[in-house]
């Protein structure tokens, strides 16, 4: 269900902010591999946590609703751009 798994990403599953006592995980990047037992169906490791990613897509909140279902093109304006995943810093 996960990129890291069935089960929802933790510590020990990824590099991220878990909030409450401990907050973040390594708090900073961590080494790409770190978590090797975590890698997805097709063997791609790292894809929850440690590092977002800003695209050059416009980011658009409803935008999926009205898209094409497959390789949607990116909204052709926008106040923002798109960020993928969510980096050990992101309080969300």
């Amino acid at each position: 269900m996960y990129p890291c798994g069935d089960a929802a990403a933790d510590c020990s599953r990824a590099n991220l902010y878990v909030g409450g006592a401990i907050r973040w995980c390594v708090e900073n990047t961590g080494r790409v591999g770190s978590y090797r037992g975590e890698a997805s169906p097709d063997g791609v490791l790292d894809m929850t946590g440690n590092a977002a990613e800003w695209v050059n897509d416009w980011y658009d909140g409803d935008y999926y609703s009205v898209s094409p279902p497959s390789n949607p093109p990116s909204p052709i304006r926008g106040t923002y751009r798109a960020l993928r995943d969510g980096s050990w810093a992101n309080e969300w």
